[in-house]
């Protein structure tokens, strides 16, 4: 299992299979607003599927593909992050979302940045993505604030809910250490 202290109010640690309930309670009372841009929340219909949504992500950090982590503000589950898709020693993919009720509060900029350096070093991976529809200026806006570079965009490369949107792809490249 995955603990990291972030700072004096964030936690990044896998969520249980027991805590299922929280997540799926967090999702359905963010429904709308995580619904939005995240094509999965329309597909949570109950605690059954959160159980098993923690039941993948745990087997997927077992066997090295992906970690998925809660972001736990103050004790309180706030969000879920994960770095996916990984390919050892070269890249993955990052992935996030915070309930509404901790949007703009900087959590995700910490968490996000804390996921990042592990990445780099845990995983000693060499490159991260982010994609994120075109629309949601907050993740872009983070990507950005992380320094990620804006690699270009996939046209129409998501279909939800009966609409294509655009995909901006950023990319972060970890700079080599340099001999002393």
């Amino acid at each position: 299992m995955f603990d990291l202290k972030v700072d004096d109010e964030i936690i990044l640690r896998t969520v249980e299979e027991g805590e299922a309930y929280q997540l799926f309670s967090l999702v359905d009372h963010n429904r709308e607003y995580l619904g939005a841009y995240l094509p999965w929340v329309d597909h949570t219909h109950n605690i059954a599927d959160s159980k098993a949504f923690i039941s993948q992500m745990i087997a997927e950090t077992m066997d090295g593909t992906s970690l998925g982590v809660g972001i736990w503000v103050k004790g309180e589950l706030a969000g879920h992050a994960g770095i996916m898709d990984i390919v050892p020693g070269h890249k993955a993919t990052l992935g996030y979302w915070v309930a509404e009720n901790f949007s703009g509060a900087g959590i995700m900029t910490r968490a996000i940045s804390a996921l990042v350096e592990q990445a780099f070093t845990k995983y000693s991976l060499r490159r991260l993505l982010i994609e994120a529809r075109s629309t949601n200026e907050k993740s872009i806006s983070l990507a950005l604030r992380l320094g990620f570079q804006h690699e270009g965009a996939e046209v129409a490369g998501e279909f939800f809910r009966g609409e294509f949107y655009n995909l901006e792809r950023f990319g972060l490249v970890r700079k080599p250490k340099v001999a002393s």
